[in-house]
């Protein structure tokens, strides 16, 4: 299938949530192509499972935009990193960006969702992070220190 790493080029190029039309119309061409323009005789769960599983490994394109987005997560989670995006997310941020994704919404710094990328990047995190049981508070992840859920202690 040479059309997936031409749309995983502009998945990773265009970092912004397309369209959900737009990834549907690209998604319903690549089961035209597979079903050769007949009805499906599978359903689509079945075609996206591997083939060692029962499938027919056909790519779905959502999760496929998904794992581009949540590649920002992972910049943001190595302590060395020499990415220049990455330090001007801190600066918007304002703190820490590799504790954000790890925090309850409610306590994210607002200026991570003004910016079109972190925002759409945050959001494919939520809804992927609920959808595999990985926001069960607290996690391993959670950081400890500046977290507005821990209190303050005795003093």
């Amino acid at each position: 299938m040479t059309i997936l790493p031409c749309v995983l080029y502009v998945f990773q190029a265009l970092p912004l949530t397309p369209p959900p039309r737009t990834v549907a119309t690209l998604q319903a061409a690549v089961l035209g192509f597979v079903w050769e323009g007949r009805p499906a005789r599978l359903l689509r769960r079945v075609l996206y499972r591997p083939k060692g599983e029962g499938g027919l490994a056909v790519p779905c394109l959502l999760q496929y935009f998904q794992a581009t987005q949540l590649r920002f997560l992972l910049e943001w989670s190595r302590l060395l990193t020499e990415k220049h995006w990455c330090f001007m997310d801190q600066a918007v941020a304002g703190s820490h960006i590799w504790k954000e994704p790890w925090l309850c919404r409610r306590h994210r710094a607002g200026g991570l969702y003004s910016s079109p990328v972190t925002g759409a990047m945050l959001c494919v995190w939520d809804a992927v992070a609920g959808r595999l049981g990985l926001t069960s508070f607290p996690s391993l992840m959670t950081p400890i220190g500046a977290n507005p859920d821990f209190g303050r202690g005795y003093t």
